[in-house]
Parts: structure tokens; C-alpha cells; sequence
């Protein structure tokens, strides 16, 4: 009896063992089916390219899966497919350094990219900027950054570059003012000086400032533009109203949190014109996140992960071909089955009969007078 136990213990170690590995083969697998539907390249270049993701990730600590979830939203971005690795290798440092979800910040960044008309080294100063304001002012670079893919369509009016575009969004988070909503306004506010109407001249000239003068500032340095107006117009006792007349009424209360706090763009300004100290400065901090406890265990179980996916890969070509014998006797058997209807039936009856009679309760009735527990 202890023998047969020791078997079936070893039985059930097996099976554990052989399972981690065959489970993170198969998760890879499936992510990377992902990247495959949406990225049109030879079988020689996804077998480059999977090797690659799983290199990636014993230097990295997202995981393999994750950088692949990655990659498949950077290709399905239009990401040229030469620059998908640096892409995927770039983005999720910053997933480390923003403490983002793969899928989110992979899906983000590719249309940040693609609404900017970013090349991968302005992607990266992007993001550089957009973690160098969040260490300085009171937004989260996922709110920045936010902001700015929310607000693209804004760019054209107000000439925005993206790391400008991000000094503004890290002035009106730290007002307290949500991403979504600020980018909204700012897209009203640019929609009302795209139009030059009345009530947009009228406002500006509350501020002090006729609509030709501001719009050339806007061109000269528009982050210094909008701060400089929102100043002139906290200092103007008709500024709530030109406020209302340059954004809406919708949005006038949140951005009345900005005429109390003008110097808000200051940090912003300064940091659209630091562009060589701002090199760099994201990867500082995923090195700094490197060197902790937390990011080193997670780079072990990276590497584990990795051994595991190599491990599977051996034992997922076997799984599939018994899944595909099983499946073919499944069918044969219910051919069987409707062919002969009547012995189904009569098995089927059976079987149902022996289970009843192998139940507790049908264990129970059969108890003989003289068995224990009567």
C-alpha cells in the first residue's frame, strides 16, 4: 500500500514539474500568436524575434509575455518592423519607471508615436520628459502622458511639440485637474483660436493681448504663451469670464484652478528647453528601480520563466499531437454513438445505474445489519 502511495506521489510530482514549464510555454505561445496576426514577416525573422523577447526578459523585469504584448501593439501601431525591438526594449523601461501595464503603455506609446510623428528617439526624449516633470511636479507620468495622447488634436493650433505638450498636461494634473477632462479643454480652447471668433478676441484682449500678438507667441513658444496668459488673466478681475469665453462653460471651473496656480507652467516651460539634460533621464530611473530588491527577485523569476518557456517548447510539440489522437478517438466514438443509438442508450443507462450505486448513498442502503455504524 505505501508503495502504490509513493507511486502516485511521484506521479503527482511529475505532473507539478512538468506543469510550470508547459503552462509558460503556452502563455508565450498565445501572446506571441498575438504578435504573428498582426505583424507580416518571415519564419526565419519571428523565430529572430521570439528569441529576442525572451532575451529581453532576463534583462528587463517584464516578463516574456509582457514583452510581447508589447511588440504586437508597437506592430499593430505601424511600428517599422526593424525598429520593433529598440521600441519594445525602450517602452518597457518606461513600463518599470511609469509602474504602467505592459498592454497599456505598449498601446499608448505606439500612438503617441503615431499622432506626433515621433521617430524612436523622439519617442524616448518623450518619455524622458514626461518622467523628468513627473519627479517635479504632482502628476504621475501615466497622467502626463495621458493627457498628451488625449490632446494631440490640439497640436496643430497651439504648436505643441510632444514634450511640450506634456509640460502643459503635468500643469493642469498638478492643478488638479483629471487628463481627460484638461485634455478636452485644452482641445476646446484650441478649436475656439482656430476659429478666431469674437468671444476668443474678446477674451484675449481681457488679458491685455490683441489674438494676432498671442497667436504669434503661441508659435514663438507656446508653453510660455499659455502660461503667460493664464497669469494676465488670475490678475484681471474679468478673467473668470474671458476664461469661460476662451474654454467653455463646461470646462471654466476646472481651469479656474489654473488662475489660481499660474506658476504651474513654470516647471514646464523650463523643462521644454532642457532637451540635452532630458536625454537619457528615463533611463536613469529604471536603472535606479533596477537596483532594488524587488526589480532583482523579479528578474530571477524572469530567468526562471525564460528556462521554463524552453523547457515547455519541448513538451508542447507531444501534448499537441496526444491532444490531437484524443480528439480523434472523441470523434470516432461519437460516430459510434449516433450509429447505434440503441446500445448508447443501454450504456449510458448503465453507467448512470453504477454511479448511483457507487454514491455515498447508494453505499449507505447497501449496508448489511450486522456492518459497523448501524
Amino acid at each position: 500500500m505505501s508503495r502504490a502511495r509513493g507511486r502516485l506521489m511521484d506521479a503527482v510530482g511529475m505532473a507539478v514539474a512538468l506543469g510550470a514549464p508547459v503552462r509558460a510555454a503556452m502563455q508565450f505561445e498565445e501572446a506571441f500568436a498575438d504578435l504573428e496576426k498582426v505583424l507580416d514577416a518571415p519564419a526565419r525573422k519571428l523565430a529572430e524575434i521570439r528569441q529576442g523577447l525572451i532575451g529581453m526578459s532576463r534583462e528587463i523585469a517584464l516578463s516574456a509575455t509582457g514583452l510581447t504584448t508589447i511588440m504586437a501593439s508597437a506592430a499593430q501601431g505601424g511600428i517599422p518592423t526593424e525598429e520593433l525591438e529598440r521600441f519594445s526594449q525602450a517602452t518597457a523601461r518606461a513600463a518599470v519607471a511609469f509602474d504602467m501595464a505592459a498592454g497599456e503603455i505598449g498601446t499608448r506609446f505606439a500612438k503617441l508615436r503615431n499622432v506626433y510623428r515621433l521617430n524612436q528617439d523622439q519617442l524616448e526624449l518623450f518619455a524622458d520628459a514626461a518622467n523628468h516633470l513627473s519627479n517635479n511636479m504632482a502628476a504621475t507620468a501615466a497622467e502626463i502622458t495621458d493627457f498628451a495622447n488625449r490632446a494631440a488634436g490640439a497640436q496643430r493650433v497651439l504648436k505643441l511639440t510632444a514634450v511640450q505638450m506634456n509640460a502643459v498636461g503635468a500643469a493642469m494634473v498638478a492643478a488638479g485637474i483629471a487628463p481627460e477632462t484638461a485634455a478636452r479643454g485644452v482641445s476646446a480652447l484650441a478649436n475656439r483660436l482656430a476659429q478666431g471668433g469674437n468671444k476668443a478676441r474678446g477674451a484675449l484682449k481681457t488679458a491685455g493681448l490683441s489674438y494676432k500678438e498671442f497667436m504669434a507667441s503661441i508659435e514663438a513658444d507656446a508653453p510660455a504663451a499659455l502660461q503667460d496668459l493664464f497669469d494676465r488673466l488670475s490678475k484681471s478681475p474679468d478673467g473668470m469670464t474671458a476664461l469661460i469665453d476662451l474654454v467653455g462653460q463646461d470646462f471654466s471651473d476646472d481651469f479656474s484652478k489654473l488662475l489660481n496656480n499660474p506658476d504651474l507652467f513654470a516647471p514646464g516651460v523650463r523643462t521644454g528647453g532642457q532637451r540635452s539634460r532630458l536625454c537619457r533621464i528615463g533611463l536613469a530611473e529604471y536603472q535606479k528601480r533596477a537596483e532594488t530588491t524587488q526589480h532583482q527577485l523579479q528578474l530571477l523569476t524572469n530567468r526562471l520563466n525564460a528556462l521554463a518557456i524552453v523547457l515547455g517548447d519541448k513538451l508542447l510539440e507531444p501534448i499537441n499531437a496526444a491532444i490531437e489522437g484524443l480528439g480523434g478517438l472523441i470523434d470516432r466514438v461519437s460516430a459510434f454513438a449516433e450509429l447505434n443509438p440503441e446500445l448508447t442508450e443501454t450504456l449510458a443507462k448503465g453507467t448512470a445505474a453504477l454511479l448511483a450505486l457507487v454514491s455515498p448513498r447508494g453505499l449507505s442502503a447497501m449496508r448489511m445489519p450486522w456492518s459497523p455504524g448501524c
